[in-house]
Parts: structure tokens; C-alpha cells; sequence
């Protein structure tokens, strides 16, 4: 029992949760004050970076704020809150982590743009890192392991993105292998593995197994986005090569940036079942497999970030709408109890026979008449990237 009374769920003891930032000061404070030290855990909260530096693969929390009257982006004003955000949340406890999860080296087209892109990466860890608030940096693409001087940073820890598509032991093996050992120089000190393999408990086994706990796991657990699918890196590229002069926003026609899978859940909302998401009682299951369990997303309001913590970690939520735990289904309006899943969901889901449409049809046909009952009409209401929409921009252009 914490001094505050507040009952942790006992399966995080010596876990890490990494907390998402969107660049709102009282979200650190308000995290502080829900859990104060001491935790019988880790809280990790990670930061995007500028977005001149390296795009993070999504729009800039609050970018309008660093907005000049110019319309131009402030790197200054932006360095500045970052430190000060880095600075108060180590004075709380908390480790800091800096998100370099551009699967793209900067936005080169060229090697000597490469060149460059690639020192102002190495100049701007090395300010961050002699600020002394600067715990870990994920990186997202392996050549960085070779093209950043970490002599120079040395006491940071490097954490693999989930754009490293880790998916096996084997693919630990080959990324050890072809980065000339790193895994075992011990300067990686946790792997993120691909987001598919959250209900694949068989799969995470033999990577723990392989691994022999000299390297910690990390897994997201509440972002939702659909088991296999076959869009999803070409998405994350898009997201990434947002043009320059439209940063820290996306620019309204640039379409391969909107998720397609939105599109598909429009026309199968039962797939909204079949995706990357577990509940907080399912953490349990994953004590002896996943060391870090990051949450999503840095978008988020800091109400909505704060009661995903308070969810995962003392395992209070509405169980009347598990849509406000879901990253990709809190925008939805209709309500998702967690009642309709049923005892034997995780062991369904987790099992090595997976449930085919069949299964998530029938959980979604009871969505659906439980709204109904409430007199309120089900659907998706965020469409995503639709057919029309691609050959409209194929049009217009």
C-alpha cells in the first residue's frame, strides 16, 4: 500500500510505465501529485523532440503555441519549455525520454543533406544530454546506432523504437548482428517490440527466453490499431515525411498521413475487438514477459493521459465506456462496457487458435443493442483515409 493509500496493481513492482507528454507543464505536476514518490516502479515520461530537428511522426502537442506571428515555427521558445519540462519532471522522480522515432534520417534526399541532418541530430542530443535532465533517447531507425557518436553521450540510455518492427527473437538476433554487437556492449537497455505481438503471448516467451533478461521489453498496451495491418509502415513513412513548411502541423492534403485503418473500421467495426489493446487487469499476465508498458498518446488532453495512468497503474476506469482507455477509440461516442467482453476475452485473444470475425462480430452486435438501449446510435465516427479520398488527390493533382 502506497503512503497515499493508493493501491498499485501489484504485477508493476519493479516495472517501468512510460507516460506520454504533450507539452503541457501541469501534466507533470498533476502526474506527480497522483503518484508521488516513492513508487514501487518506474514512470518514464517521454518528449517529442523539435520538429525541425526530427519529426516525430505525428503533429506537435500544442504546436500553436510555438507559433511565431510570423508564422513561423519558434525553435527557441520550443528548446526552452522542453528543458524546463525535462528539468521539473527529474525533479520529481520521474526519468526522461526523448523520442528520435523518425524512421527517416532527418528529411535528406541526398547524402550531403543526409550529412547534415545527421549533426544537427548528434548537436542537439549533445545539448539536451549536458543538461543533465535527459535520461534515455529511443531511436527509430538502426543506423543510428552507428551514425550518432555516443562516446559522446555516454551515460544515455538507447531505447529501440517500435519502428525497429522487432517481431521474433530472430529479428533481436539479426539487429545484434548487423549493429556490430551493440546488445551485447549493454549500451541498449530496452527494446520496444512490435505492436501484434501484445496478444501473441507465445511469441513474447521466446523472445524473454532468448534475450535471458539482459535487455528490457517494452510494449504498447492501449493505442489500438488493427492486428496485421498491412498499411501501418507506410502510414508511419507518410506521417514522417510531412513537408517541411507545413511543420509542426500536417497540412489538410497531405492524405497518407490519416490512418487508413479508420477507413476499414468504418466498414468492420468489429475490428475495433481484433487490435493492439489490453485491459489493465490484463497486465498481470505479462509479469514475467514485458519490463516497460508504454501508454499513448501525446496528443491527448492531460485529463485523458492522467486517467489512462490512474487506469493502467491502480486500475481504476469507467468500465462503462472502455473507449476512453483505447487511444485510437476516445474521440468515439458511443459506449464500449466492458461487461459485453466476457471472462474468457484475454484467453480468447491470447490463445494460439485466434477468434475469427465470427466471434468479434457477435461482441460488436452486443455493443451495439447495449447502446440502442441507451438510445444512442453506434458508429465510427472518425473516417480516416477513404477510397474517394485517394483519387480526389490523385485528381487534383
Amino acid at each position: 500500500m502506497h503512503k497515499d493509500n493508493i493501491k498499485f496493481q501489484s504485477c508493476l513492482i519493479g516495472k517501468t510505465i512510460a507516460v506520454p507528454f504533450n507539452n503541457d507543464f501541469e501534466l507533470i505536476s498533476k502526474l506527480r501529485k497522483l503518484l508521488s514518490p516513492p513508487l514501487p516502479f518506474e514512470i518514464s515520461i517521454y518528449f517529442a523532440p523539435n520538429p525541425l530537428i526530427s519529426t516525430a511522426g505525428r503533429r506537435l502537442p500544442g504546436y500553436k503555441n510555438f507559433i511565431g506571428r510570423n508564422k513561423k515555427f519558434q525553435t527557441k521558445k520550443f528548446n526552452q519549455m522542453l528543458i524546463k519540462a525535462l528539468k521539473e519532471a527529474k525533479s520529481y522522480g520521474f526519468t526522461t525520454n526523448l523520442l528520435l522515432n523518425n524512421i527517416l534520417l532527418g528529411m535528406a534526399h541526398d547524402n550531403k543533406t543526409l550529412i547534415h541532418d545527421i549533426k544537427k541530430i548528434q548537436n542537439y542530443l549533445e545539448k539536451l544530454y549536458k543538461t543533465g535532465y535527459l535520461d534515455k533517447v529511443t531511436i527509430g531507425n538502426p543506423y543510428l546506432l552507428e551514425l550518432i557518436n555516443w562516446n559522446k553521450l555516454k551515460n544515455l540510455e538507447i531505447k529501440t523504437s517500435v519502428n525497429f518492427q522487432i517481431k521474433d527473437a530472430k529479428t533481436i538476433e539479426m539487429l545484434n548482428i548487423l549493429s556490430d554487437y551493440w546488445l551485447e556492449k549493454n549500451r541498449l537497455t530496452t527494446i520496444e517490440i512490435q505492436k501484434d505481438l501484445l496478444r501473441d503471448l507465445k511469441t513474447l516467451k521466446k523472445i524473454k527466453k532468448a534475450i535471458k533478461n539482459k535487455i528490457r521489453l517494452s510494449i504498447i498496451v492501449n493505442e489500438g490499431c488493427i492486428t496485421s495491418c498491412p498499411y501501418q509502415l507506410a502510414h508511419q513513412i507518410h506521417a514522417f515525411t510531412t513537408p517541411i513548411d507545413t511543420l509542426p502541423g500536417f497540412d489538410k492534403n497531405f492524405k497518407f498521413a490519416i490512418a487508413k485503418c479508420k477507413y476499414i473500421t468504418c466498414s468492420a467495426p468489429w475490428k475495433i475487438f481484433d487490435s493492439n489493446w489490453i485491459l489493465p487487469k490484463h497486465l498481470r499476465y505479462y509479469k514475467n514477459l514485458i519490463d516497460e508498458f508504454k501508454l499513448t498518446d501525446r496528443n491527448d488532453s492531460t485529463e485523458t493521459i492522467l486517467n489512462t495512468v490512474k487506469a493502467y497503474v491502480i486500475n481504476q476506469y469507467d468500465k462503462e465506456n472502455l473507449c476512453k482507455l483505447i487511444s485510437l477509440l476516445n474521440m468515439e461516442k458511443f459506449l464500449f462496457p466492458e461487461f459485453i467482453l466476457g471472462k474468457n476475452f484475454f484467453k480468447k485473444i491470447t490463445s494460439d487458435r485466434k477468434p475469427d470475425d465470427k466471434y468479434y462480430k457477435k461482441l460488436w452486435q452486443k455493443l451495439v443493442v447495449y447502446n440502442k438501449n441507451k438510445g444512442i446510435k453506434v458508429g465510427i465516427k472518425l473516417k480516416g483515409l477513404q477510397k474517394s479520398n485517394l483519387h480526389r488527390f490523385i485528381r487534383n493533382y
